[in-house]
């Protein structure tokens, strides 16, 4: 029933132009035929008038045959031949054109039908063609009665039958007075008669194009105030499909179908880029908890590479200071028992400070590989937070296109609404509204898009400085290393040295000998302490850099925080 709804309004639409070119045509048709009417009676009338004229003529024609044989009369009984025979040729030329003229009103007659078989049939005693035929018997009667060539007959029956002659004449004239009223009745009611029907059929027309407008409107309006009502919704952020007048093929049924189907892939972006959210906004600060115990290991890896570098610049001093005794052992050889107790001593000193610096550059490698595995972990997470941002990106070229897309359906309304004249009007204003809306989702999809890019940017960034962070760590674990293998190194040397005071006691007499070994091993000892301080304290600048970039990672995940809660702020608008 719906789909022969639809035909029948398409069928109504296109009659419009129809009906009103037929009203159009009517109007035409009935002006013409009242003007040919009108045309035709002037003719018609213009041509009584030439019988009425000739009429005239004809009885003006015969009153003055009479002058000429009254004056004749009159002349022929004075005498006065010579002038009478002047009126008697005016006489006779005006009774010639007397017969003439009659003769002419027969032959008008003739021609016209109406005259002749509509008015006065002329069977009639008082039809024109009677009066015409009497008209000239009683010319004859007139002229035979008084001949004035030669004065023969009755001159005052001659009068008489004048006289009854002009009167015959005057009665054809009153007849086709009274005929051309009556024609001019008849064509007065069959003008009328035409411009009742022009009326009846121009308004029947007008109701049907009025009942065809009424459903065509009916049909435009509902289905634009629902179209009206689900943008309203959207406008507010809430998501309501159309449930009406989705059975009709036709143009409205297909943008409403479109409609819903715009309204269907939003509310589907919208609640993945919700999700994508809340997984970024997890993320960012799951990094920047991370961050935070990053910079809390790397400031107390920088206090106990602090406490190693002390201690090597002590055990540097030691050993100089060890060195310079040595050296005075050809001075001092009859001391060297009673320092043998002290120097045994300071070895086991210096044994115990070093297994301390091999147990803390121990922990040291492994805080180190820690915070390394740490750094991976912050690399895997802002990889993870850039994928996230490429798939927000992702949503916001989804809803781009469905706003370009939007915007077409808007101008393709409103083409539909133009093309509707004033009853589209309604429906270009929602149609530009939609327009209006895809804009403005259009530049919110842009907003989003920098926000993503500059978020992408600094998680790039985070990455690259979590790769510096990760190559420091590395070097550092190559440094504790070589540092370590060095104290384990200078343990063994401590150990032999303490076994070389045990020897130094039990055979003095063997240390001058000795001594140059001694003085070598302790100018070993020495560098390896030096290289040692050098190495912490360019462990301690290593961490501190390390520290810093931590801050700046730390920086950059609040930053990413921030974003995530803007994200979120601005896509709660949709319900």
């Amino acid at each position: 029933m719906l789909k022969k709804q639809s035909i029948l309004i398409k069928l109504g639409i296109m009659t419009l132009p129809l009906a009103i070119l037929a009203i159009v045509l009517g109007i035409y048709a009935g002006v013409s035929e009242m003007s040919t009417l009108n045309e035709a009676k002037e003719i018609y009338f213009d041509e009584l008038t030439g019988m009425i004229d000739k009429v005239l003529a004809t009885d003006r024609d015969f009153y003055q045959a009479q002058l000429g044989s009254d004056r004749a009369h009159m002349l022929q009984l004075r005498g006065l031949t010579v002038d009478a025979k002047d009126e008697v040729e005016n006489y006779d030329n005006n009774l010639a054109q007397v017969y003439e003229g009659l003769d002419t009103l027969a032959e008008m007659y003739a021609k016209d039908p109406y005259l002749n078989n509509d008015f006065r049939a002329a069977e009639q005693t008082d039809s024109l063609a009677n009066m015409l035929t009497q008209a000239k018997a009683d010319v004859d009667t007139y002229a035979a009665t008084y001949d004035p060539h030669v004065m023969v007959g009755s001159y005052d029956g001659q009068y008489e039958a004048f006289l009854v002659a002009r009167e015959n004449i005057g009665s054809m004239q009153d007849i086709i007075e009274e005929y051309g009223e009556y024609m001019n009745g008849n064509l007065q009611a069959e003008i009328r008669n035409k411009i009742i029907v022009s009326v009846i059929v121009i308004v029947a027309v007008i109701v049907l194009i009025m009942v065809i407008a009424v459903i065509v409107m009916r049909y435009i309006l509902g289905s634009t105030r629902v179209i009206s009502d689900s943008l309203s919704h959207l406008a507010e952020g809430e998501f309501v499909e159309i449930d009406k007048y989705l059975d009709y093929e036709d143009e409205i049924g297909g943008m409403i179908k479109d409609t819903n189907s715009v309204i269907a892939t939003l509310k589907g972006i919208i609640s993945s880029v919700k999700d994508t959210t809340a997984t970024l906004g997890n993320s960012s600060h799951e990094l920047a908890d991370t961050a935070g115990q990053i910079s809390h290991t790397a400031d107390d890896v920088s206090n106990a590479i602090q406490d190693i570098a002390k201690g090597a610049t002590e055990q540097a001093d030691n050993i100089q200071q060890a060195t310079e005794s040595v050296g005075d052992i050809d001075v001092a050889v009859s001391g060297v028992s009673e320092n043998t107790d002290m120097l045994a001593s300071t070895a086991d000193e210096m044994n115990i400070s070093s297994q301390d610096s091999a147990s803390e550059l121990d922990k040291l490698m492994k805080s180190s590989e820690e915070m390394n595995r740490n750094v991976e972990e912050i690399t895997e997470a802002i990889n993870a937070t850039s994928a996230a941002v490429n798939s927000v990106n992702e949503k916001v070229d989804m809803i781009t296109n469905i706003a370009s897309q939007t915007n077409l359906l808007a101008l393709n309304a409103s083409i539909e609404a133009a093309r509707a004249g004033d009853a589209g009007r309604g429906f270009a204003v929602v149609a530009t509204e939609i327009g209006s809306l895809a804009t403005d989702s259009n530049n919110t999809a842009d907003e989003i898009r920098k926000e993503m890019s500059s978020l992408l940017e600094q998680s790039e960034q985070a990455t690259s400085k979590a790769e510096q962070v990760k190559k420091v760590a590395m070097e550092q674990q190559e440094v504790l290393k070589s540092t370590v293998d060095s104290i384990h190194s200078l343990i063994s040397n401590i150990e032999t040295t303490v076994s070389g005071v045990g020897s130094i006691s039990s055979n003095a007499g063997t240390c001058k000998s000795a001594k140059d070994v001694v003085v070598d091993a302790m100018g070993s000892l020495s560098a390896i302490s030096e290289e040692n301080a050098a190495a912490s304290q360019q462990t301690s600048a290593s961490m501190q850099e390390l520290n810093a970039t931590v801050n700046v990672l730390a920086g950059s995940a609040d930053q990413l925080n921030e974003l995530a809660k803007k994200l979120t702020e601005d896509m709660s608008f949709f319900k």
